[in-house]
């Protein structure tokens, strides 16, 4: 899809020049941002409403989510909505938006949904921004209007009214003050629009009807490819400045914005006591009458503080946790025991913010002192992840930058496993690290990889089936197998790597990663087996295909090709009639796979190896079509799969008895091939028109020397 992409770090550029030039941000809330606070998505209430009123759905023709809200009655509507709002949590993505609220980022927010969850969040900031509920007021006055405002653009969970049902959703999205309040907010703001998706939604038209978004519109979307009406109304019309980011949920989102812009951690989290004291200090002091005997016999006036004693724990606590001072005289609170929990405290903020620059000697001996398991694990896998992190950078680098990474990487592996030698994890990491570092030399033997494989072993001594090294000691084997011509050697590294993937412990084998990976492994020792082996190895791949359609929701387009492939596989070993129906299904699920998505090499090559088969079992212009659409798809991957897209150009134009075309083909394929033998393309049927020429023969001669 033609659309602009941006990244975090963009937005957070956009975020403080906003900033510097005095402008703001809007953003529009959708369902997707309370989803991890615990109140589900549209889908997820109508599973609800399914399980506990079947009889009532019943009755539902269109199964929409309007449509079973209008099968409830307004009072079943609002106490089902109350139940998850008053059960809800107060999640990553609420508590960061404050942070950006405090900080100036922010200044307004508009939401579809009916929780309360900004309000909570931002109370904690001790912020209250002004509120309106446009359920209910069909009044705009923009300069009435708080600089600090949320818009409440369905209802409110305590709302008089709450847009749920088609109806009242189309109603509301053809009155003026919706127009009004869009229009309003993309005067000089900018705009964020997380956990939205428009669908079925009139009011969704008032964010389009915008011309242009004059301080760039942001579309956050949770890893998949834009909805057909995002891309049409906000992402492609021409200089709207609307920007598409995908691959984020709203927790990581705001938690990714925040430590870009190196915002200050929420003060509920980092420094909880200081919060209570300025939420304390907002409490006034009270004037009481005390009935008293004064010296003139009056009713005497005290002024009562409440919180005075509140006060003095609190600031107890704050020398005593926060600044790490102790509480000698009570029991369980010695200084010992509050430097071990502010120990606790930092390291599981290293951990969780990656805060890598804290970590040196000094705090790493501090952990070591302080026996805290806890610690001593958030410093660990702090170190490999600051390891990952680095070596992750390396592969980006080359020559001695690329060096320079990866020594510094190992170092902080290492650092961590002298703090402790028997992490599993950490010892799985450091084998993937060498692992990446040979393959970057472009390795190719077993040898190569020792180092790799010895960490894998001794993770796996630690802890048996562990998955983690199990995959990547079997996806490595699978690299040095691709780098093999056929034979022995490559079987049997195959084989290892599947005795790898098979002990991985069943759950994890649901893993789409991982299931993905045994599927390929499985078709290509399949490749190369004989009749009986192959269909045993080929059922294995087809069914590990069709589980993984199934979790991906029958939208992977992995799972797809290589059930396609496994079809494709299959037929080379079936009768000519069983023969051509697999290959019609494999060109069926690859095409599939292909509308998902249709720029992966491989897929393209797979239909084109597929078209070219079923060419072989047909006659006249039903054969010649076919070759001719392979030949098409085999053009689209030159440039990605050089060596089979010219080897099967040269196949599928001896075919066609052209002769001079199948010898030039196959001349550039020899040229860079470089793990096909001789006697395979000698034995290829493909180049019986050819090879029996003496331009074929002296071209094999050319390029093998024997």
């Amino acid at each position: 899809m033609n659309y602009c992409e941006t990244t975090i770090k963009e937005i957070v550029e956009n975020l403080k020049i906003n900033k510097e030039n005095e402008c703001k941000t809007a953003v529009l809330l959708g369902a997707g941002m309370s989803v991890t606070a615990g109140i589900p998505t549209a889908k997820g209430i109508m599973k609800d409403i399914e399980k506990n009123m079947p009889t009532t759905v019943s009755n539902c023709g269109n199964k929409t989510y309007q449509n079973y809200m209008q099968l409830l009655s307004p009072y079943q509507r609002k106490k089902l909505i109350a139940n998850y709002v008053d059960n809800a949590k107060i999640n990553l993505a609420h508590l960061y938006l404050g942070t950006l609220i405090k900080e100036n980022y922010i200044d307004r927010v508009l939401t579809t949904n009916f929780d309360n969850l900004v309000i909570r969040s931002l109370a904690l900031f001790n912020i209250f921004p002004a509120t309106y509920d446009l359920a209910v007021s069909q009044t705009f006055i923009p300069e009435e209007t708080a600089q600090l405002s949320l818009f409440y653009l369905h209802g409110q969970r305590n709302g008089y009214k709450i847009l749920n049902t088609e109806s009242e959703l189309r109603e509301s999205g053809e009155l003026e003050h919706y127009k009004e309040i869009f229009l309003d907010t993309a005067r000089q703001r900018s705009w964020i629009v997380i956990g939205y998706s428009g669908e079925n939604d009139p009011i969704f038209k008032r964010l389009a009807e915008i011309k242009i978004f004059r301080n760039k519109l942001f579309w956050v979307g949770y890893k998949e490819e834009p909805k057909e009406h995002i891309l049409q109304n906000i992402l492609t019309p021409e200089e709207k400045y609307g920007y598409y980011l995908k691959g984020y949920n709203a927790d990581d989102f705001f938690l990714n914005l925040v430590r870009k812009l190196k915002l200050p951690e929420p003060q509920i989290l980092s420094t909880p006591f200081s919060h209570l004291k300025e939420e304390i200090e907002n409490i006034g002091k009270f004037l009481v009458n005390e009935i008293a005997l004064s010296q003139n016999g009056l009713i005497k006036q005290n002024i009562i503080d409440p919180t005075t004693t509140v006060k003095k724990w609190t600031n107890i606590a704050i020398e005593g946790f926060e600044k790490g001072r102790g509480f000698q005289d009570l029991k369980g609170a010695q200084k010992e025991t509050i430097n071990r929990e502010k120990i606790i405290h930092q390291s599981q903020n290293i951990k969780l913010n990656y805060r890598f620059d804290i970590i040196d000697s000094q705090f790493i001996s501090e952990i070591k002192s302080s026996k805290s398991k806890k610690a001593i694990n958030n410093i660990v896998h702090s170190l490999s992840d600051w390891g990952l992190q680095l070596a992750k950078i390396a592969r980006t680098k080359e020559g001695k930058d690329a060096d320079n990474l990866n020594n510094e990487s190992i170092k902080k592996l290492k650092i961590a496993l002298e703090i402790k030698p028997d992490d599993h994890e950490v010892i799985n990491n450091l084998g993937t690290i060498h692992a990446e570092i040979a393959k970057k030399k472009k390795c190719s033997e077993a040898r190569d990889f020792k180092t790799a494989f010895d960490c894998f072993n001794k993770s796996l001594l630690i802890k048996p089936n562990y998955y983690k090294a199990l995959y990547n000691w079997g996806t490595v084997l699978i690299y040095i197998a691709a780098q093999k011509k056929e034979g022995k050697g490559k079987i049997n590294l195959l084989t290892q790597a599947i005795s790898k993937f098979e002990l991985i412990p069943k759950m994890r084998q649901k893993d789409p990663k991982i299931l993905n990976n045994y599927t390929i492994v499985l078709l290509e020792l399949a490749r190369l087996k004989d009749a009986k082996e192959k269909e045993k190895l080929v059922k294995q791949a087809i069914t590990k295909s069709k589980a993984l359609h199934l979790i991906k929701k029958c939208k992977s387009d992995k799972a797809l090709l290589t059930w396609g492939i496994g079809l494709l596989e299959f037929s080379t070993i079936r009768g000519t009639d069983e023969k051509e129906n697999l290959i019609k299904k494999a060109i069926d699920k690859i095409e599939k796979s292909i509308n998902i998505n249709n720029s992966n090499p491989e897929a393209i090559s797979n239909l084109g190896i597929a078209l070219l088969g079923l060419a072989k079992i047909k006659k006249g212009r039903g054969k010649e079509r076919l070759l001719r659409r392979a030949i098409d798809k085999f053009s689209l991957i030159e440039n990605n799969l050089p060596e089979k897209a010219y080897y099967n150009k040269a196949c599928a134009y001896s075919l066609l008895n052209e002769k001079e075309n199948a010898i030039v083909w196959l001349e550039k394929f020899l040229i860079i091939n470089k793990t096909l033998l001789k006697e395979n393309v000698l034995s290829d049927e493909d180049f019986n028109n050819i090879k029996n020429s003496d331009i074929f023969i002296n071209l094999l001669n050319k390029y093998y020397s024997s």
